[in-house]
C-alpha cells in the first residue's frame, strides 16, 4: 500500500493530446513569423492558454484567473494584464467578462481567434497573413461599443465553485461581435461623456475621469457643470486632476454660476437676434424707399420719408405733405419694426407725389372708409370757460376725417376729438385751467400723459397711455364744454410746472362713476370738479 502511494505521488501527469501538444510547442517557437513578433512572456501565456483548451471544442473559452497565470509564469498580476492586452491588440485572443448580481465580476472568458487557431495548427486551412490593424471609424466605434457595453444577464448565480465550469453561452456571440475589430472593447472602455471631453484632451485617462465623476456624485454636483465653468482654469493648472479634485471640495455655488452663465448666453443670443432683426427691418425699409422715396398705406393717412440729415425715418400727414412738403410737420417714426412688417405684408408700399395728390382729389373706393362730416359747430357755453379766460378761441368746425372706428358707438366722439386735435401741430389737447393732463390724437387712439412729464422729459421717454373706450364720451364732453383746447409744444413749454392735487369729483358726476376698488388698471375716469383731471390707480 505504501509503495502504491509513493508511486502515485511521483507519477507524471497524463500527456496532452497530440494536437494540443503540437500547438503548444508552436506557440513558443520563435522561428514562425507571426509568433516571433510576440514577447517571450506573451508566448508563454499563449502556450498556457493552448494547453487549457478543451479538445472536444477548441472554440470554447478558457476561464483562468490572473492569479493562476501569475503563479504559473512567476510574474505579477499587473504583468499578466499587460500581456493579455498585448495578445488582444494583436488579434490572438478575445476577452469578455460577465457581471453577476450576486457574485459580482466573474473571471474573464478568453477565446482564441480563428486566425490564431489556424496559425497554431489547431484547425485545417491555409494560414493567411496577419491582418492589418485599421483605425475604426466613429460610426463603427459607436456600434461596437454599444455591443460590448451591453449589460450581460446575471449568469452563473447558482453554479457552485470548484470543479470544471462550462463556458458561458454568450462567448460565441462575443467572438462574432468582435471578430472584425477586436479593439472595439478598448475604444468602448475609453469613452467619456461629451461634456467631459475637455478633460480627455488635457491627458486624463477615462478611469481618472470616471473617478472624478464618482467624487462629484458624492458631493451632489455635476462634473460636466464644473468643467464648463472652469475649463480655462483647469487647462492652466499644472495638475488638472488635482485641481479638479480641489474644485470639487470647494464651497462654490456651481448651480448659481451656471444659471448666471446660461442667462448671460441667452441675453447675448436675444441681443444678437434683436440686432439682426433691426438690420433686416432697416434693409426692408431702405429697399422700399429706393423705388420712389415715399411710402404710404392703404388708409391714406400718413406718408413716410427718409431723412438723410438725421438718418431716421419720419412721418407726416398726407394733407400737409401735398400742400407744402417743406412746411409739413415731420415726426420720427419709432415703430420701425411694425413698418417693416407692414411693408412685407403689402400694407405699406412705395408711392409717388402724384399718387398722393390724386388721393386727396379723388374719393376713396372703399365705402366703409367714408369720412364723417360734422357741420354743427360746438355750442358755446353760457358762462365764461377756462379757454375764454386764457384768451384762446374754441375749436372751429372740424374738417372731414376718415377713421377705422366708423360705425362704432364712439365714432362721433372720436371724430370730434381728432378734428379738434388737428388744429395743433402736435395734435395735443389740454385743459389750460388745470394744466395737469395732456391728450394726444395718435394712430387711431386718444392717449394721455402728465403735462409735467411732457415738460421735463424727452419726447420718446414720455409715457402715453391709451384712454379707455368707455371714457371717450366723457373726454368728448369736456371738449364740447370748451374745457379742452388744442395746444402746441411752445405753449406747453411756456407754462410753469405745477403740482396737481387730488380733489373730489363733482356731485353731479360722482354718482355716475363706479365705486372705487383696489383692482389693478383704471377705476374709471374720475373728473376733477368737472375740469378734466384724471387719476389712474
Amino acid at each position: 500500500m505504501t509503495a502504491t502511494l509513493a508511486s502515485n505521488e511521483f507519477a507524471l501527469p497524463a500527456p496532452y493530446p497530440p494536437s494540443i501538444a503540437r500547438a503548444a510547442d508552436r506557440a513558443t517557437d520563435c522561428r514562425i513569423p507571426p509568433i516571433n513578433a510576440l514577447k517571450p512572456y506573451a508566448r508563454l501565456l499563449l502556450q498556457a492558454l493552448v494547453r487549457s483548451i478543451q479538445t472536444k471544442d477548441i472554440t470554447n473559452s478558457v476561464r483562468i484567473s490572473n492569479e493562476c497565470f501569475a503563479q504559473t509564469l512567476h510574474v505579477s498580476v499587473n504583468k499578466i494584464c499587460k500581456i493579455k492586452k498585448e495578445l488582444e491588440s494583436k488579434e490572438w485572443i478575445v476577452r469578455t467578462q460577465v457581471q453577476s448580481r450576486r457574485l459580482g465580476m466573474q473571471v474573464s472568458d478568453i477565446c482564441l481567434t480563428p486566425w490564431a487557431l489556424r496559425t497554431l495548427g489547431l484547425v485545417s486551412g491555409r494560414v493567411k497573413d496577419h491582418p492589418a490593424m485599421p483605425i475604426p471609424s466613429e460610426d463603427q466605434i459607436a456600434i461596437r461599443a454599444a455591443v460590448v457595453q451591453e449589460p450581460a444577464p446575471p449568469q452563473h448565480i447558482e453554479i457552485k465553485t470548484g470543479g470544471d465550469q462550462p463556458a458561458p453561452a454568450t462567448s460565441d456571440a462575443t467572438v462574432a461581435a468582435t471578430k472584425s475589430d477586436p479593439q472595439a472593447a478598448y475604444y468602448a472602455n475609453n469613452q467619456v461623456p461629451d461634456d467631459l471631453m475637455p478633460l480627455r484632451h488635457l491627458g486624463l485617462r477615462a478611469s481618472a475621469i470616471r473617478k472624478l465623476m464618482g467624487m462629484a456624485s458624492k458631493a451632489g454636483l455635476m462634473l460636466g457643470h464644473i468643467v464648463e465653468l472652469a475649463e480655462d482654469s483647469i487647462a492652466k493648472a499644472k495638475n488638472p486632476y488635482a485641481y479638479t479634485v480641489k474644485l470639487l471640495s470647494s464651497n462654490i455655488d456651481w448651480q448659481g454660476r451656471l444659471a448666471a452663465k446660461r442667462k448671460r448666453e441667452a441675453q447675448q443670443q436675444e441681443d444678437t437676434a434683436q440686432e439682426q432683426q433691426t438690420e433686416d427691418d432697416a434693409s426692408t425699409v431702405r429697399q422700399a424707399l429706393a423705388k420712389t422715396g415715399l411710402l404710404s398705406s392703404e388708409k391714406r393717412l400718413y406718408v413716410w420719408q427718409w431723412d438723410s440729415s438725421s438718418a431716421v425715418l419720419k412721418r407726416t400727414n398726407i394733407e400737409n405733405f401735398v400742400c407744402d412738403p417743406l412746411l409739413a410737420k415731420w415726426a420720427v417714426a419709432l415703430d420701425t419694426h411694425a413698418i417693416a412688417q407692414a411693408i412685407r405684408d403689402g400694407s405699406i408700399f412705395a408711392v409717388t407725389k402724384e399718387q398722393l395728390e390724386q388721393w386727396q382729389t379723388a374719393p376713396s373706393d372703399d365705402a366703409s372708409a367714408e369720412p364723417l362730416v360734422f357741420t354743427t359747430p360746438p355750442t358755446p357755453p353760457a358762462s365764461p370757460t377756462p379757454a375764454s379766460k386764457a384768451g384762446v378761441q374754441p375749436p372751429m368746425q372740424p374738417a372731414k376725417r376718415t377713421h377705422p372706428w366708423h360705425g362704432t358707438p364712439v365714432a362721433a366722439d372720436m371724430d370730434a376729438l381728432f378734428a379738434a386735435a388737428s388744429a395743433s401741430p402736435e395734435r395735443w389737447l389740454c385743459n389750460p385751467a388745470k394744466k395737469v393732463w395732456l391728450f394726444r390724437a395718435d394712430n387711431d387712439l386718444i392717449r394721455m400723459a402728465k403735462l409735467q412729464e411732457v415738460q421735463s422729459k424727452e419726447a420718446h421717454k414720455v409715457e402715453w397711455r391709451a384712454v379707455p373706450t368707455a371714457d371717450i364720451t366723457k373726454v368728448a364732453q369736456l371738449l364740447q364744454e370748451g374745457q379742452l383746447i388744442p395746444v402746441d409744444k411752445v405753449t406747453v413749454q411756456s407754462w410753469e410746472p405745477s403740482q396737481p392735487q387730488r380733489e373730489t369729483a363733482a356731485p353731479e358726476i360722482a354718482g355716475a362713476l363706479p365705486p372705487p376698488t383696489r383692482q389693478s388698471g383704471w377705476q374709471g375716469l374720475g373728473l376733477d370738479n368737472g375740469l378734466g383731471c384724471f387719476f389712474p390707480t
